[in-house]
């Protein structure tokens, strides 16, 4: 009798067994895929029958095209992947999310964020300041090959023993959705009003506007719709001028008047006269872009506001967000290296040179903007506020202490052993740089932000008010 132990079969997470319908992984084209899934409940159980061994019969089975993701992380030996659903689960939600949906993003959380943590922290406080943020949960993947068969105890412990590929993260894919940006977008008549824009390298199935590029910006595409939805519309040729109207037209428009602010400006920004600022005061999203900004800097990290970054166009007007792929944010010294300047808690990210396309170095030069951005974070800087060091350790203290729990931290460790969780007081450094970073960093914002206000605009915070001492009890 063999004395090699059973592999493990309970789970606390929610667990995928990724299954292709033919020969081959997964790879860089879409891969027919046949997904089993059990969502449990958050404590540990068996995802075995008890009585045969095979998958429990609460497993939920859905048909899906899948696919490797990422440019920067599609070589990385822990790769992350698109998910598309042929169709909705026959009941519930995809591993119990908090809406429907037929797109995902399996997150390699882990392949460039040693904690595991960066991701959740990030789309967590943006929720809490309530913009859109793409929900996320945190589930354990079995990627297997087209013989897998979870329907028999054999089957299940081949899969258990050999093909555990890691924790992940489920994601929101962007997109124009109930639950996800909730925009009246009607994909069957695309008309050109609402849009989704992403900063990032160009890819030939996203629409990019035509050049020439605004001062100090490139890069600038239409992730929905697509450029396929676009040319299969009944009208490409006027969706395409709407559009480029819109964004840096001949007439009025978004993106053009910033670069020309900038152009006349940039010597004396504080010079800018109202009637320059009523060019792109009614087109942009002041509550958006001021929680954009303040997330973007307190992460810190070198893609900040040039890459991967959305925007939305909601008719004439530009929101910003939602955030997305912090991985190497918050002073993420692994990934960075020490010679880089963003893992640093100190300094301005905006201002480093490089970072931003021109609306990102214009807006901090309008008073209102400043004036939005100082009352956001007055609101929630306070103690108990999301903009606070307390609130942002307490969030990586408890999701730390929720994958460990559960085991999901140690069978990732192990599955993808590397110099930061091997041994694992390894991983435990990553996550005290983390916190570290956090507390410095929330630290000289709120000693720095008013100064940098007033230098930008000549905008002057209202100081806090002071809280009213309590009264003394009066004597007996």
């Amino acid at each position: 009798m063999s004395n090699t132990p059973a592999p493990n079969s309970t789970f606390a997470n929610p667990v995928v067994f990724v299954i292709p319908t033919g020969p081959g992984g997964v790879g860089t084209d879409h891969t027919d895929v046949t997904l089993w899934y059990v969502t449990g409940n958050g404590q540990p159980a068996s995802i075995l029958d008890a009585k045969t061994g095979a998958l429990t019969g609460s497993a939920v089975c859905v048909e899906a095209k899948m696919h490797i993701r990422g440019m920067a992380t599609a070589s990385l030996p822990k790769k992350q992947f698109s998910v598309k659903l042929k169709h909705e689960p026959a009941s519930g939600n995809f591993l119990g999310m908090p809406g429907k949906g037929k797109h995902w993003v399996f997150n390699d959380c882990g392949a460039m964020d040693f904690t595991l943590v960066r991701n959740p922290l990030t789309f967590s406080a943006q929720s809490q300041l309530k913009q859109y943020a793409p929900a996320w949960c945190y589930f354990e993947l079995f990627l297997c090959d087209h013989t897998a068969d979870v329907t028999t105890a054999a089957g299940m412990q081949a899969i258990l023993a050999n093909d555990y590929h890691g924790l992940y993260l489920n994601l929101d894919k962007v997109r124009f959705q109930t639950y996800r940006i909730d925009l009246p977008y009607d994909g069957d008549n695309i008309t050109g009003d609402y849009a989704i824009l992403q900063l990032n390298q160009l890819e030939s199935k996203y629409y990019a506007f035509p050049g020439p590029n605004l001062t100090l910006t490139a890069n600038v595409q239409v992730y929905e719709p697509e450029q396929a939805d676009i040319s299969s519309s009944s009208d490409p040729a006027a969706i395409t001028t709407l559009l480029d109207n819109w964004y840096n037209g001949s007439g009025a428009n978004w993106g053009g008047a910033f670069a020309a602010i900038y152009d006349s400006y940039n010597s004396a920004p504080l010079t800018v006269p109202e009637s320059s600022w009523q060019t792109v005061r009614p087109y942009t999203d002041y509550q958006s872009f001021a929680v954009y900004f303040l997330l973007n800097e307190i992460a810190r990290d070198e893609d900040g506001y040039h890459k991967s970054t959305f925007m939305v166009k909601n008719q004439n007007t530009c929101q910003a967000g939602p955030l997305w792929d912090k991985n190497k944010s918050y002073g993420n010294v692994a990934s960075l290296g020490t010679s880089s300047p963003y893992p640093s808690p100190d300094g301005w990210l905006f201002e480093i040179t490089g970072q931003c396309p021109v609306w990102w170095v214009v807006l901090p030069w309008d008073q209102q903007f400043c004036q939005t951005v100082w009352d956001l974070w007055q609101q929630h800087s306070a103690k108990g506020g999301v903009l606070t060091a307390d609130w942002y350790t307490d969030f990586v203290t408890t999701q730390v202490a929720a994958i460990t729990s559960s085991g999901a931290l140690a069978r990732d460790c192990a599955r993808w052993p590397s110099a930061y969780n091997q041994p694992i007081a390894n991983y435990t450094a990553e996550v005290t740089q983390l916190t570290s970073y956090l507390q410095a960093r929330l630290t000289w914002i709120g000693a720095n932000l008013a100064a940098m206000l007033k230098a930008q605009s000549g905008f002057v915070p209202t100081p806090a008010p002071s809280p009213t001492p309590a009264p003394s009890p009066s004597a007996a």
